[in-house]
């Protein structure tokens, strides 16, 4: 869906623990909001974070492989264990995401992924 001013898809948490999706939310102070307008839009390239010490590229290759389209893994040469991945669709990189998100390599440091912002890396 493409966000417009009058139609943005919002997801909030309420007090209760529930998560609702609508597109005219009625929200109370107790909500948290996050508009999907504000989050990096869906491309081909991921982001690849939260990795433990002992992630190496060959280890997230192994992984981030075993999806159809896998064309490029880079390290961010700025951060460390900072990873991006290239599929060859938005689609295939969306399914990568899924299938992978929060992915423990170790018992504490559940591997986090999002669309990369520029997708160029």
């Amino acid at each position: 869906m493409k966000a417009t001013p009058m139609s943005i898809l919002v997801s909030h948490t309420c007090s209760a623990g529930k998560i609702n999706a609508s597109h005219s939310p009625s929200l109370t102070a107790s909500c948290r909001v996050r508009h999907y307008s504000d989050v990096d839009p869906p491309n081909r390239v991921l982001r690849v974070s939260n990795l433990p010490d002992i992630a190496t590229a060959s280890l997230l290759t192994l992984l981030f492989n075993q999806f159809q389209g896998f064309r490029d893994l880079q390290a961010d040469a700025n951060q460390k264990q900072v990873y991006y991945v290239e599929y060859s669709s938005e689609v295939e990189a969306q399914t990568a995401m899924n299938g992978l998100q929060h992915f423990k390599i170790t018992p504490e440091a559940p591997m986090l992924i999002n669309f990369a912002k520029n997708p160029t890396y």
